[in-house]
């Protein structure tokens, strides 16, 4: 089922709770907040077969950013926050992220990324060469691309 139906049809129902901070985000929510994701993948230059590096913790962004990709046409990857920094550049720079997206608990091990290439963004913070991704998320409207089409995950391991 899609996210937009599981909204339409559940959209106060609980989406996910993150167990650690008891954080619950509804499908309406989450619907909302993939369709302001997919505006500024768009509005970067994002499109169908671009790629998304992901480096983030258990966060609530996580699901959001792949929603996000997967109503885009775009790859993304979730990338393991337990990797050495060479192992992160590897996969960033073999995939052609044209966005990655982490937050500022990693900022040590992503500092010395090569990420010249991409639209770098921070979650919970920021740091030289990031963005914020909710201030640049709270830009965007809560409305569908007018090209969505299937995006899907690309694993490394």
């Amino acid at each position: 089922m899609h996210l937009g139906e599981l909204a339409a049809t559940s959209a106060n129902k609980a989406a996910y709770v993150i167990a650690e901070t008891g954080v619950t985000t509804t499908f309406a929510q989450l619907d909302d907040l993939s369709m302001q994701a997919s505006q500024l993948f768009r509005q970067l230059g994002l499109n169908r077969g671009d790629h998304v590096a992901i480096l983030l913790e258990n966060h609530p962004a996580l699901l959001q950013i792949c929603f996000a990709a997967q109503r885009s046409g775009l790859y993304f990857t979730a990338i393991s926050y337990r990797l050495q920094e060479e192992e992160v550049d590897y996969i960033v720079s073999d995939c052609q992220a044209k966005a990655f997206i982490t937050s500022k608990s990693q900022q040590h091990l992503v500092e010395k990324l090569s990420l010249d290439h991409c639209h770098s963004f921070m979650v919970d913070g920021v740091a030289a060469g990031f963005n914020s991704w909710e201030e640049s998320l709270a830009e965007m409207p809560a409305e569908k691309i007018a090209d969505e089409s299937i995006g899907v995950q690309m694993l490394y391991s």
